[in-house]
């Protein structure tokens, strides 16, 4: 779905900085970059973890 449509409300994708932020499911985000074709993903964890992790 990111790819058809990373704007679609249930992803919840945003920028934080130089980082990009998803929703993956209730309880867990994840953390990418920018990359040549598109966004890598470097890190995924629980929505407590996440906080601590931007914090």
């Amino acid at each position: 779905m990111l790819k058809e449509n990373p704007r679609h409300p249930s992803i919840r994708l945003k920028r934080i900085e130089e980082l990009w932020s998803a929703r993956v499911g209730q309880n867990y985000r994840v953390i990418g970059i920018d990359a040549p074709d598109g966004i890598q993903w470097i890190w995924i964890g629980s929505h407590a973890d996440y906080d601590k992790f931007i914090a």
